[in-house]
């Protein structure tokens, strides 16, 4: 089952189980390249907050986890997603940073 849920302040956790052969490099890559799609449409829109007229960019960052090995939990991989996305925010901001494990 595939589960979409707030985490912690404002980060969202998508929990989602690979059917078949699919191995989690590959379901990472397809994640990554969505979730880098969401970040340039952000980054390429303008807005305007409700308390200025003023119109304004907004960038984000994104960690993305993932794992097949035995051992890992689904709290180790939430602890390195969020670890990815800290090392996102560290080189840059306005990134998509993987880690696998």
């Amino acid at each position: 089952t595939d589960h979409l849920h707030p985490w912690g302040r404002s980060p969202q956790c998508v929990n989602y189980r690979a059917k078949g052969q699919t191995g989690v490099g590959d379901v990472i890559h397809v994640f990554q390249e969505i979730i880098d799609r969401i970040r340039k449409n952000i980054e390429e829109t303008l807005f305007t907050p409700s308390s200025t007229s003023t119109k304004v960019n907004v960038t984000v960052s994104f960690g993305i986890s993932g794992s097949n090995l035995e051992g890992v939990t689904l709290e180790d991989i939430i602890l390195n997603a969020d670890q990815a996305l800290y090392n996102a925010k560290a080189n840059g901001r306005n990134k998509v940073v993987v880690h696998l494990g």
